[in-house]
């Protein structure tokens, strides 16, 4: 893994390069809540993917059409970030904060939710395909027209999530999940 500061990396974005994929922040000298502060940066169309992004402030960055493969952005705070259009493949969002965020038509595939919260955040269209959620607060947020398909959800309260639309949980593991209907499957369940 490659390391570099934010000020490097702002620089070379700033220059025309995109292509940041498997680096690790440097830490600023003064220790802060987060690694790296990238509070409201455009960083549309970056290659971040297998980059390290665990305690980086993303919120309100604009990371549209962002490649975030295999990243991992655990503890990260991405509320209000732009992320229409990333390609997130099996990214790890452990305890990241994506509240009020737009995912809108994002490739998810694989990715895994964990711990965290997405409230009001909207998915709409998002290819979520074999993803890994539990103990995920989605009160509010928008799953239209998304499928869920090969996922396994583990307590996750979808009673309060805006489902419009085509949403699907075909071939989909449940443990203690609370289905958009009110309907509790206690579980394990996998749902044929």
């Amino acid at each position: 893994m490659i390391q570099i500061t934010k000020e490097e990396l702002l620089s070379r974005y700033a220059a025309g390069e995109r292509n940041f994929s498997a680096i690790k922040f440097r830490a600023d000298s003064e220790r802060r809540l987060y690694k790296i502060d990238l509070h409201g940066a455009d960083l549309r169309g970056i290659n971040l993917s297998g980059s390290d992004l665990t305690f980086t402030n993303l919120r309100e960055a604009n990371l549209s059409g962002a490649i975030l493969s295999g990243a991992t952005l655990t503890q990260s705070d991405l509320r209000e970030a732009n992320l229409e259009g990333v390609i997130a493949v099996g990214t790890m969002l452990g305890r990241s904060a994506l509240s009020l965020s737009s995912l809108r038509d994002a490739n998810l595939t694989g990715a895994s939710f964990l711990q965290g919260g997405c409230r009001c955040a909207d998915f709409t269209g998002a290819n979520m395909y074999g993803v890994t959620m539990a103990e995920y607060n989605v009160d509010g947020a928008d799953f239209s027209n998304v499928d869920l398909e090969f996922a396994t959800i583990i307590k996750v309260d979808f009673s309060k999530a805006d489902v419009r639309g085509f949403f699907t949980f075909q071939q989909a593991f449940f443990w203690q999940v609370t289905l958009p209907d009110g309907v509790y499957i206690e579980g394990p369940l996998f749902n044929p």
